[in-house]
């Protein structure tokens, strides 16, 4: 009972912030728990995510994020007076120079435009993130393996409860985006991160599908993504459906290649077999969702025709700026993309760039986008190690965050969240959780403490 209520809690707290349409009420609302219990930081981490991705994914969600980084810091910082382990000399290196490529982005874009106050502010709060997130870092690398187990554990409960929350909501009270594909949001959701969010989290369903031993919950659970694919197909976005097939597909392939079962292999194609009819039974509204309507037709509400979202265009324009300014970039602000955008290349309204690296391209030029590819190897490689380990104790709960990792990143190439705190916070814990595995002695076979 006493695993309930906090879930109950969520629940209701989630209902009551999407029905208020305010997200500051769910993040207040779920510092309780961890405060309570430091095991729900993970939780407390990614949740706001989905509930300001069903509402509004613009200048607030970065509003979110700054919220998050002041409300947890002094936590953090108590939970460290006594920590033992300080930072690997590698993590110390990127936080330095994540920092030191902020500085030179301001300078930069100050030689290119002028003076901007905004784009100081910008990379203000930018770097005050950075901060959190190598704090963050320290708590983690300083718990005991138990810990992350537990964490992952109430994690993959509770979002799951939050998602549903929100699916449901959107579908009773979403409304139809009229002029475009006529897809559903609720509110002032952006179609595509909130719906790369939606598939990255389901990671979670995916394992307590495999898991569960109960027939009735898995069931449950493959009903449960049923519902969520429904959803991206009516959100008219082709990353978030590319983005849930991939998580899917990882999610099955690592869960039998790490259990080693015939028995999973039954499930995996009495899944097959239930997901394909329902395809059947409901094809005429699959094949005519907003998703596969932008994938395939490319024709809007109205008989307009389009020959693509503008991402294309996008790029191009981001390429034939680069060699004006290759190695430094065109200055650390979101302004930069647009001005790329609006002055090179045939684009008709000037946005950012659609994909994470070409974004950071664009801004830090080479230095900046090799710091950031060298970051994510770094993350990947760390994933690598922990996926070895889940493989040999045949226990596959701590690969759920890499396989989050490998959809958000995925996802980046169609959505330009370089700074989003969501990516950073599951870049973050695939580090701990990996550096962690890689001081468990070799010998060991079972998820212990170390």
């Amino acid at each position: 009972m006493s695993e309930i209520k906090p879930l109950v809690y969520i629940g209701i707290l989630s209902l009551i912030s999407l029905f208020f349409n305010l997200s500051y009420l769910f993040i207040f609302g779920m510092f309780i728990l961890v405060i309570r219990n430091r095991e729900w930081l993970l939780s407390v981490l990614l949740m706001p995510a989905l509930i300001d991705g069903a509402l509004n994914h613009d200048e607030l969600l970065i509003t979110l994020g700054i919220l998050n980084v002041v409300l947890l810091l002094p936590i953090l910082y108590f939970f460290n007076i006594n920590s033992k382990i300080s930072l690997p000399p590698k993590f110390r290196f990127y936080f330095i120079a994540l920092n030191l490529m902020l500085v030179l982005g301001v300078v930069v874009y100050h030689f290119k435009f002028g003076a901007d106050s905004d784009v100081v502010i910008e990379n203000f709060f930018k770097a005050a993130k950075i901060l959190f997130f190598f704090i963050l870092l320290k708590f983690l690398i300083n718990q005991k393996f138990e810990y992350f187990i537990n964490s992952i554990k109430k994690a993959s409960n509770a979002i799951l409860v939050v998602i549903l929350v929100v699916t449901l909501y959107t579908f009773f009270h979403g409304d139809s985006h009229g002029g475009n594909f006529d897809y559903l949001v609720f509110a002032d959701a952006k179609h595509g991160t909130f719906s790369a969010t939606l598939s990255a989290f389901s990671t979670f369903a995916v394992y307590n599908f495999f898991n569960v031993k109960d027939k009735a919950l898995k069931w449950f659970y493959l009903g449960y993504l049923i519902t969520v694919f429904i959803l991206i197909l009516n959100l008219g976005s082709k990353n978030g459906l590319l983005s849930f097939s991939l998580v899917i597909i990882l999610g099955f392939l690592f869960l039998v290649h790490a259990k080693q079962s015939f028995k999973k292999v039954l499930i995996i194609f009495a899944s097959v077999v239930v997901l394909g009819s329902t395809l059947f039974i409901f094809s005429d509204k699959i094949v005519n969702s907003p998703t596969i309507h932008r994938m395939t037709t490319q024709v809007e509400v109205g008989g307009i025709e389009r020959a693509g979202s503008g991402r294309t265009e996008l790029l191009e324009s981001a390429f034939l700026a680069f060699p004006d300014a290759p190695v430094f970039g065109w200055g650390a602000s979101k302004k930069a993309p647009r001005y790329v955008s609006a002055n090179y290349g045939n684009v008709s309204i000037p946005n950012v760039i659609h994909n994470i690296y070409v974004d950071i391209l664009v801004q830090y030029g080479l230095i900046g986008v090799s710091l950031f590819i060298g970051f994510t190897l770094l993350a990947f490689r760390y994933g690598r190690i922990t996926y070895r380990y889940c493989k040999k104790i045949h226990d596959s709960l701590l690969f759920i965050i890499p396989i989050m990792g490998i959809s958000l990143v995925f996802s980046g190439m169609f959505v330009p969240w370089s700074w989003e705190v969501i990516v950073w916070y599951v870049a973050i814990y695939i580090l701990a959780i990996g550096y962690k595995v890689s001081m468990i002695p070799k010998s060991s076979n079972t998820l212990k403490s170390i």
